[in-house]
Formats: structure tokens, sequence, C-alpha cells
């Protein structure tokens, strides 16, 4: 069952559900919590991947506080919310773009669109971006990137969390450590 915005306001009241920056009002919406971009995008250099094997990938990073970023037709790059999000262990948030920009072809997650309550820390949530249009899109700091929404599940996960995120903040780079082997 997704939560509406009444559960929502209770459980940020009560400490169950942490969010920092505090949600300002306009941004609790109807059944989700509006994220916004930080200010630090990475852009993957061109080079071959194996997921099965242990490397560093390539990458560069984009610094959106003095100036936005335009996100060419088909190009793919990773950021983040602002807000350091922890759920309790009973909650699993679902990660959602927003209408207008899926109109205009922005993608903000590829498939990685769920979050889970094993995180006893605070964190980010890394965006997957990609422009699947043909126009191109200015992504500026702080701008309104998307919803998350919140599900209750039956009872409380029992795993422990596996860190391989573990305390994100901010975007991150794909971690093939012991991945898909």
């Amino acid at each position: 069952m997704f939560l509406s915005d009444i559960k929502i306001k209770d459980l940020l009241e009560k400490g169950d559900l942490f969010i920092t920056p505090k949600p300002a009002e306009k941004d609790i919406r109807p059944n989700a919590i509006r994220v916004h971009l930080c200010h630090t995008l990475i852009k993957y250099e061109d080079q071959t991947v194996d997921p099965t094997k242990d490397i560093d990938i390539k990458h560069s990073t984009i610094d959106l506080t003095h100036q936005p970023y335009t996100l060419k037709p088909g190009e793919f790059i990773l950021g983040s919310t602002i807000e350091s999000i922890r759920t309790p262990r009973n909650l699993c948030g679902f990660l959602d773009g927003r209408s207008t920009l899926a109109r205009l072809g922005l993608n903000i997650h590829i498939t990685a669109a769920v979050t889970d309550g094993l995180y006893e820390d605070a964190r980010t949530i890394t965006l997957e971006i990609q422009n699947a249009g043909n126009m191109h899109i200015v992504l500026s700091h702080n701008m309104a990137i998307g919803s998350l929404l919140f599900a209750e599940l039956d009872q409380p996960v029992a795993q422990s969390t596996q860190g391989r995120y573990k305390g994100q903040q901010g975007a991150t780079v794909a971690n093939l450590k012991d991945q898909l082997t």
C-alpha cells in the first residue's frame, strides 16, 4: 500500500521517516515527496566495461553550483538527490520521474527505482539520468527532478545491508567489486 501525504507527514513528524533537508510543504505531494537534483553530476568516459570484472570506471565530475549542464539527446549521466533519506525497515521507496520532464524525454532512473530500509544511516539516491528525447535539456542544481513514493511492507525486512553503497552521499559510480560473479 502506498502512503498518502497525511501518513508521510506523520512519519516525518515522529522521526520514523528521516529526510534532510526537511521537505518544504510544497514538496510533500499527495502520495510522495518531491526530490531535487544535487550539484554534482558524473559523466562516464567512453570505454568498454565488463560488469563481472572489478575495475575502476573512468569518469569526470560536473559541478552545477555556478552553471547548469545541458544534457544532449541520447546522453547518460549520474546525479543524485539533494535529500538524504532513511526509511524504517517496514517501508520501501519508489523513485519516479516528473511527468513534465518525462514529456521532454528525461529519465531519472534506468531500472533502479526501489530504495529499501536496510540502511541505518541517511543516504542520497543516485539518479541514472538519460535524455531519451531529441531536445537538449538543461539540468540545474536544486531543480525538482522526481518524486519518492513510499510503500508499507507487510512486516519489517529481516536482511541487513550488503554495504555496497552504504553511506553514499552524492552521485556514486557503479561499484563492480564482487558484482555479477
